[in-house]
């Protein structure tokens, strides 16, 4: 169907009904058939329902229809019962002279004698004329064919996959490396119209062997394990920028300086588990330092050339590992950033004793 019939069709149906309507129809009108062919979808409009639907639009359509007759099908008046689409041409028209195998199936019922007949959605309209209910029913059966062929070549090409999708599953439930299968799996589950048999198969029996499906596992297990490692990495990082920052909210507090940078920092962290790029730039020197002191890094002592300041810092660094004093922890930042302390600092460490220790370090 082109565009200009694509078209046509909406604006003939939607002057009918609504979309709510048209596709509530589509939905009642499909079923599996599991006793016909291999089981297929078809379609099956019943003419009550759709004249019940037109008619809480303001359409009173009449199904009633006037033949002379043949030798197969009596005179008299006709309607229209329902229309159905086998999915597949396994029907006959049983017109006159027809006998055509057929997908569509037009069903009709002579009034006077109450006899049935199936015909094709060509034949109907030979035999009972042009009408509005028929334009109808069959602008929704086109409709509702182009779904079902969806849907049966979805089924299709389930039957061919088989278990692929759960096992897929099974050895890779994050899709570390099936993105693209798991793509694939939900379009068949939404009978998507893009599908295709030809990558079903060479997905099943192509690209997922035994051995592949091998391969995978393993492969999934190390990501994960990767992946693992990363995260507690990340863990890691997380607290040791929110034990600086908790150092630093009380290095600028203690020396009477503005804290909201810091404070900003904090929510950050606390919010997105990471801070943003600029304001990392500005303290990521201090932050380094900091983690070199908490890590007891001994290469911090080689630009100390005194050898009492020497001393004092590493007495320091050797404290840190059980008390983490934010006291201690800014002499021992002054002293990498100043390569000496104070004559005042050494003696804060020699005579003042560490209040969360209540112990002296000399």
């Amino acid at each position: 169907m082109n565009q200009a019939d694509k078209i046509k069709e909406s604006i003939t149906l939607n002057n009918y009904l609504t979309r709510d309507q048209i596709e509530e129809i589509i939905d009642l009108s499909i079923e599996l058939n599991p006793y016909k062919g291999k089981g297929e979808y078809e379609g099956k409009i019943s003419m009550k329902l759709l004249r019940d639907a037109l008619y809480t639009q303001g359409h009173d359509i009449s199904n009633v229809f006037g033949f002379d007759g043949n030798a197969v099908m009596p005179k008299g008046t006709y309607e229209l019962i329902e229309e159905v689409d086998l999915g597949l041409p396994i029907g006959h028209c049983e017109n006159l002279g027809c006998g055509h195998p057929i997908r569509f199936e037009e069903h009709i019922r002579h009034k006077e004698s109450g006899k049935k007949f199936i015909v094709g959605n060509v034949c109907v309209e030979k035999l009972l004329g042009e009408h509005d209910l028929i334009s109808i029913a069959n602008t929704l059966l086109a409709k509702i064919s182009r779904k079902i062929d969806r849907l049966n070549k979805a089924k299709h090409i389930e039957e061919i996959l088989g278990d692929l999708p759960e096992v897929l599953k099974r050895a890779d439930p994050e899709c570390l490396f099936t993105q693209h299968e798991r793509n694939f799996f939900r379009d068949v589950k939404e009978a998507k119209s893009n599908l295709t048999i030809k990558e079903a198969q060479d997905l099943k029996f192509n690209k997922w062997t035994g051995q592949a499906i091998v391969d995978l596992i393993n492969a999934v297990k190390v990501e994960q394990e990767k992946n693992n490692m990363n995260k507690e990495a990340k863990k890691d990082d997380i607290k040791r920028w929110n034990d600086f920052l908790k150092y630093k909210y009380w290095e600028v507090k203690r020396s009477n300086r503005d804290t909201n940078f810091i404070s900003n920092c904090m929510d950050d962290l606390k919010v997105h588990d990471e801070i943003s790029l600029h304001r990392r730039e500005k303290l990521q020197s201090e932050k380094d330092t900091y983690d070199r002191i908490m890590d007891a890094d001994p290469e911090l002592l080689v630009p100390i050339d005194d050898r009492e300041h020497r001393l004092v810092i590493a007495r320091v660094l050797n404290h840190l590992q059980n008390c983490n004093s934010y006291f201690h922890t800014s002499l021992l930042i002054s002293a990498n950033r100043y390569g000496k302390l104070t004559d005042k600092q050494i003696a804060a460490v020699i005579n003042i004793p560490c209040k969360k220790r209540q112990k002296r370090l000399f």
